[in-house]
């Protein structure tokens, strides 16, 4: 959906900027230094940037709103995994792909905005990615149209105002009781002192959840109360897939690692294909790192695993040498053994053994600094594991004697109920720890914790805050919650439901508060306060030397702090226009009721469910709205979007500079002609 033209509210229409000029005097009130306007206006690379966002903005602005459509997801490198219908923005956007490097580099910004997204506030990315597009094209549309093959208005004078903007708007709204609601604390043992403040975080956290279950109340309220007892954020709801169409939950002893796949594009087993999932996994863990000499013996692991064992094998060491990742992944394209075990390239293979893909994943847990050291030893503890040793040599040989080789390997290797990993996290489900190692353990934290705090001045390698964090992560409240289905794509669709509640719940949890959805706080807030903001922006460019355009007076430069300011706000209405336009398909009447819910006194969104205007009322939740977002939601997307258009914008910017006259079509055409060649050369490798 196309947006509207830029409102003119404060005489800015079609912003003149023929008085700019580039000032070397100072910075003072009537004159702004200026980083040089060096773009060569390359209008084929503006037009590739705009395409690529374009593209990711046209996958998911269909997909928002209750009144919109699903999109169809099988990922091309495995034909075994079934269809399945999603909306959610974050699977969509991981299973994009751009083969040409140029639009593949633009739009890798764009995945990586949302895996940020996606662990900092929990996904977004159905929000982010229409705001984002929205931001770009205002931004090409204000400052490189009709230069003359030149941009008047420098890149980095873009970030610094934008940058500057997006300060002030959020220092508004923040801890604004008009826009959000500040959770009161837990007491010292992570309680709250009365259930009456305990039910008002959950009545809260239920809006939160219904809205990131597609309007689902049932469900957002049965996992509010699941975090019942997780409100002090150490607690853990773990979606995964269920065996069959029974959805349950359970509580469990789980041990959650911050360290996702080393490369979570190739090491995945779930329909999604950014996630693995084994049950009943071996665990090998090298306490250093697997080089090129230590292949061979490694081999020995895998083969006895996965062909002797018949068990999925997970991998933890701190580095994998280029010719160690490169036998794993053959392992799991099913490129390297056969189904009987031996090596395709071996001359003495059996030619019927048909090529087996391998149950294996990896993740880079380090072991050298004393975080990472902490961390390892918990690994240890928790999965039951010993550290193979690689750290000051390579790895042993084992038994050439099959059976003696299986018992070396089992009794070095750590298990769980499950291993779930992805591109963030690992999540050990259903460990059984030596009981009396791990109550000594954390008998001895708690003691070293108050050793600590009862020193004033200390040099310790640890505080009192991280000795508890790691306290609180062993002894970590886990429930599982296995999504359902009569079908693995109904189970699939359930499941990305659930982590998106669950990711929107544990982060209003662990920001303190929720605010009203929509991205409603950025357009309200500078709808209502656009002159105070333009000030505040002004004042600060007096009060620091930094690099901002070529305006020669004080009206050019808050013209353009105006038009930007003007972008920003309207950019972060996108993703509810669209969920609007999805209801009635008319924009203009999309953009008319977002412009009516912007204009009135009170924070509302229009509530497409209930076709009525609701207010955010901070005091009562039944009187509030049910579009509700964590509060760093708005904060988060304001500085990644930001972000993020700066960067692509600057692409532009080196391509254009480095090469001025780039013929980008010219460019990938030879690419694909080169690419075709090698396909047709590479498509009979046996020459029959």
């Amino acid at each position: 959906m196309e947006g509207k033209e830029i409102k003119d509210k404060r005489n800015f229409d079609a912003v003149s900027f023929s008085d700019m000029r580039i000032s070397d005097v100072g910075f003072g009130k009537d004159e702004y230094k200026t980083s040089k306007p060096n773009i060569l206006k390359n209008d084929a690379v503006v037009a590739e940037i705009l395409n690529i966002s374009e593209a990711a903005e046209t996958a998911i602005g269909h997909t928002i709103g209750p009144y919109a459509d699903a999109t169809l997801i099988q990922t091309y490198a495995d034909r075994e995994v079934p269809i399945y219908p999603t909306r959610d923005g974050f699977t969509i956007l991981q299973n994009m792909k751009f083969t040409q490097p140029i639009p593949n580099a633009i739009f890798r910004l764009l995945r990586e905005a949302s895996e940020y997204m996606n662990t900092e506030i929990g996904d977004s990315t159905s929000s982010g990615i229409p705001i984002q597009n929205t931001l770009l094209r205002k931004f090409f549309e204000i400052f490189n149209n009709n230069t003359e093959g030149k941009w008047t208005y420098s890149p980095v004078g873009i970030k610094n105002v934008a940058n500057l903007c997006v300060k002030k708007i959020i220092d508004g709204f923040y801890n604004n009781p008009t826009y959000q609601v500040v959770f009161p604390k837990v007491n010292a043992v992570g309680k709250y002192d009365n259930k009456k403040d305990e039910d008002f975080v959950i009545d809260w956290l239920t809006k939160v959840a219904t809205i990131s279950a597609n309007n689902d109340y049932e469900t957002g309220r049965k996992i509010a109360e699941l975090y019942r007892d997780k409100l002090d954020g150490n607690g853990h709801v773990i979606p995964t897939r269920s065996n069959s169409e029974e959805e349950y939950v359970e509580n469990t002893n789980a041990f959650v690692v911050p360290i996702g796949l080393f490369d979570h594009q190739r090491m995945v087993n779930t329909p999604d294909h950014f996630c693995w999932e084994a049950d009943n996994p071996l665990i090998v863990m090298f306490d250093g790192p697997l080089l090129e000499t230590d292949l061979d013996h490694l081999k020995q692991v895998v083969e006895t695993v996965c062909f002797d064992l018949q068990r999925p094998l997970f991998i933890t060491a701190s580095v994998y040498n280029v010719k160690i990742a490169q036998y794993l992944r053959e392992c799991i394209d099913g490129t390297h053994y056969n189904d009987i075990g031996q090596e395709l390239t071996d001359p003495e293979a059996d030619p019927k053994g048909k090529p087996v893909k391998l149950n294996i994943a990896g993740i880079q847990l380090k072991n050298k600094e004393i975080a990472e050291t902490t961390l390892f030893e918990d690994t240890l503890l928790m999965t039951g594991a010993k550290a193979f040793s690689t750290e000051l040599g390579r790895l042993q040989e084992f038994s050439k004697d099959k059976e003696v080789r299986k018992q070396q390997i089992i009794n070095l290797a750590g298990t769980c109920d499950k291993i779930s990993a992805g591109y963030g996290e690992t999540d050990f489900i259903g460990c059984t720890p030596d009981k009396e190692v791990f109550e000594a353990r954390v008998k001895d934290l708690r003691e070293q914790a108050e050793k600590v705090k009862k020193v004033k001045n200390h040099f310790t390698d640890h505080t009192y805050e991280s000795i508890m964090n790691r306290v609180d992560n062993l002894q970590v409240r886990t429930t599982v919650y296995f999504c359902g289905g009569r079908s693995e794509a109904i189970r699939q669709s359930r499941y990305l439901v659930i982590q998106d509640a669950v990711e929107a719940v544990l982060s209003a949890i662990k920001n303190g508060g929720v605010s009203i959805g929509g991205n409603m706080c950025v357009c309200h807030y500078v709808n209502h306060n656009f002159d105070k903001i333009v000030d505040e922006v002004m004042e600060e460019i007096a009060k620091i030397r930094i690099n901002i355009t070529a305006a020669e007076n004080q009206n050019t430069l808050r013209g353009i702090v105006s038009v930007i300011l003007e972008a920003i706000g309207f950019s972060f209405g996108s993703a509810y226009r669209y969920a609007l336009y999805n209801m009635y398909r008319d924009k203009d009447k999309a953009i008319q009721m977002w412009q009516d819910c912007i204009d009135r006194p009170r924070p509302c969104i229009y509530n497409i469910m209930t076709n009525t205007i609701e207010e955010f009322n901070p005091e009562i939740s039944d009187d509030c709205t049910t579009i509700i977002v964590p509060r760093m939601t708005d904060p988060c997307l304001l500085k990644i979007v930001t972000e993020t258009v700066s960067e692509m914008i600057n692409i532009g910017n080196m391509i254009s500079l480095v090469s001025p006259n780039f013929d980008l079509e010219t460019l990938q055409y030879e690419q694909l002609k080169s690419g075709a060649a090698y396909m047709m050369q590479g498509a009979n490798p046996m020459g029959r």
